[in-house]
């Protein structure tokens, strides 16, 4: 594997790249969605009615499993980790790209899986119906046990490929995962300590995978970058509960928004918000005034909309869409 050029800069592979990292991501969503088409074809061709059925119904479960935002997201991290060091920008980097971006789909899986098992109480009070819930409309819990088995596999192989480092990551999340969503931790109903357990799901462990797959030593920029995405998922993430109070609440679920209220849920969400846009645009190296000027002026938004959410009738608030949540 060709070693990246040393003479060039380190901080800003990650933003001279993003729109291929974005690409990237699209496409290999775009292939498996091809791949996966191709096979259903052939196998309309050799099966029955009914076993054509099951295995569209299986389809449909891994696809919903995935989430395609989330696979977007996440494998966006992941990929920003690699181009932190110059190493998802040229095609002799393809194999590392999708070696990581499996691993990625794969930890995804079994995450979403046990969020889904162990919330699946929770989601036929707040998403009857929803049919991106497969426990809320009906779907077997063994059928979701074998997508997680199949992504962890998959994560695992491909993580042990990296090395040692991204393996080591990839296993520390799961165990993370497994703690977040079920007993006897279950750190999901633990308030504040969800709101920071969370985020290192989503975000530190796509990132650091991706990160270390590069065999890269972790520079300043390197930690400021997660810090701020950390930090403004951490303030994302608060507000996924206000969709979710009412089951939340009558279920027990003491997220942070049961524990205190809307208006402090806001304010905390708008501080995390801020911080996470300072330290994403302190890990830029070359920083412009137009640059800091987008991002002040973005974060100004930010606060003005969470403190019309904190002053929203809260009937109001339950109907929004917080866009693809964990």
């Amino acid at each position: 594997m060709s070693e990246p050029d040393p003479g060039a800069p380190r901080g800003r592979s990650a933003w001279r790249v993003a729109g291929i990292v974005v690409a990237v991501v699209l496409g290999v969503c775009g292939l498996v969605a091809v791949a996966g088409v191709l096979l259903f074809m052939l196998a309309i061709n050799s099966l029955g009615g009914q076993q054509v059925s099951l295995l569209a119904a299986r389809v449909r479960l891994v696809v919903l499993m995935a989430r395609p935002a989330l696979v977007l997201l996440l494998g966006s991290y992941a990929l920003l980790g690699l181009a932190q060091h110059g190493r998802a920008s040229r095609v002799a980097d393809l194999p590392l790209v999708a070696g990581v971006l499996v691993a990625t789909v794969g930890y995804l899986l079994v995450s979403v899986v046990l969020n889904d098992l162990a919330d699946a109480e929770v989601d036929r009070v707040n998403l009857a119906g929803d049919r991106r819930r497969p426990l809320a409309s009906g779907a077997v819990p063994r059928d979701l046990v074998v997508v997680a088995v199949v992504g962890g596999v998959l994560a695992l192989t491909a993580a042990a490929l990296l090395g040692p480092l991204p393996l080591a990551v990839l296993v520390a999340g799961t165990l993370v995962g497994a703690a977040y969503s079920l007993p006897p931790l279950r750190l999901s109903a633990r308030g504040a300590v969800a709101s920071l357990a969370l985020p290192l799901n989503v975000v530190a462990v796509p990132y650091l995978v991706g990160l270390l797959a590069a065999r890269a030593e972790v520079t300043r920029d390197d930690a400021l970058l997660l810090g701020g995405l950390y930090a403004a998922v951490i303030g994302r993430l608060l507000l996924k509960d206000v969709r979710d109070v009412r089951g939340d609440a009558l279920l027990g679920k003491r997220t942070f928004l049961v524990r205190h209220g809307r208006l402090v849920t806001c304010r905390v969400s708008a501080v995390a918000c801020v911080l996470g846009g300072a330290l994403l645009v302190a890990a830029v190296p070359d920083r412009t005034p137009a640059l800091v000027s987008s991002y002040a002026v973005g974060l100004s938004g930010v606060v003005v909309l969470l403190a019309l959410l904190a002053r929203s009738p809260a009937r109001a608030t339950t109907r929004c869409w917080w866009g693809p949540s964990p």
